[in-house]
């Protein structure tokens, strides 16, 4: 695994670990997880998890495991179709994780996409 491979990683499991949003089943959270950084660019996955995130501070309860991913697909799927947008700008995204908010070309979508 190469060094930014471990990087994003580590970004992934420090905002799902912070918030325990794993649930009760780890396993299929981390391959579902996988499964949605092989359709979408790494920075839209931590900005959808956050998303939700922040959508269920106004509207509890959190959600956790799969049905808290099935609500971030169901937002990078309106991202992509340009049906929406983040409510969450980089400096609360930075407050909310701790980190700085990855940067998501037009080039990487238009890939994440086919």
């Amino acid at each position: 695994m190469q060094l930014q491979d471990r990087i994003n990683r580590e970004r992934l499991n420090y905002i799902t670990a912070s918030y325990a949003l794993e649930g009760n089943d780890r396993d299929a959270f981390q391959l579902y997880l996988y499964e949605l950084l092989q359709h979408y660019a790494q920075g839209w996955v931590e900005l959808a998890l956050i998303e939700v995130l922040v959508q269920h501070w106004y509207l509890p309860p959190l959600p956790r495991g799969i049905p808290f991913l099935e609500e971030v697909q169901q937002v990078l799927r309106q991202w992509v179709q340009g049906d929406r947008r983040s409510t969450v700008n980089d400096l609360q995204f930075q407050c909310i994780t701790g980190l700085v908010p990855l940067v998501v070309s037009q080039v990487q979508v238009e890939i994440c996409e086919r």
